[in-house]
């Protein structure tokens, strides 16, 4: 979170994908994140605000579900251009 508000600060967009989140998912780690202030958060909440904005965030339920979000991220970023596998 920290260096995606940094990233923001400079005019970066940030994107973020969770992937297969459910309401459930919590953020946790051991020994020194355990004292973060995002410790035990939502996963797919902190993920959004990480995220430039809510349209910044996708969550993919399958894998199948990346291709179009990746290209959904690549038309935005690049004003209409497709993504090629």
């Amino acid at each position: 979170m920290t260096q995606a508000t940094a990233a923001k600060a400079l005019g970066i967009e940030v994107y973020t994908i969770g992937y297969d989140l459910s309401s459930t998912d919590r953020c946790r780690d051991h020994g020194e994140l355990a004292s973060s202030p995002y410790y035990n958060y939502n996963a797919q909440q902190l993920l959004t605000a990480m995220a430039t904005d809510a349209s910044h965030f996708f969550n993919a339920p399958t894998n199948g579900d990346l291709t179009g979000i990746f290209a959904s991220i690549g038309s935005a970023l690049t004003g209409g251009s497709r993504l090629v596998e």
